[in-house]
């Protein structure tokens, strides 16, 4: 996940090395890849920030949290490794 000052924010996806999406959160018309609610079931609603509901999804849905204060500033990038399979 990456995020600028200006507010423009990108999710890439891979799953054992091969570039399954890439999306800005909330904005499903600049996909490339496999759409995000396929991929890994993300679907933004309502309307605030793409990112922060990404970022919420990611705590629900697999635990993963960054601590409130990291996503006052830009996010030059975070990787998120993915449970080994079985």
């Amino acid at each position: 996940m990456h995020r600028n000052a200006t507010g423009f924010s990108r999710v890439d996806y891979g799953f054992r090395g091969e570039g399954v999406t890439s999306f800005e959160p909330g904005l499903p018309h600049l996909t490339n890849g496999v759409p995000a609610e396929e991929a890994l079931s993300f679907v933004h609603h309502g309307t605030g920030a793409g990112d922060v509901a990404f970022l919420r999804f990611l705590e629900d849905e697999l635990g993963i949290c960054l601590p409130f204060e990291e996503t006052e500033a830009e996010l030059p990038s975070a990787a998120f490794p993915h449970a080994a399979d079985g």
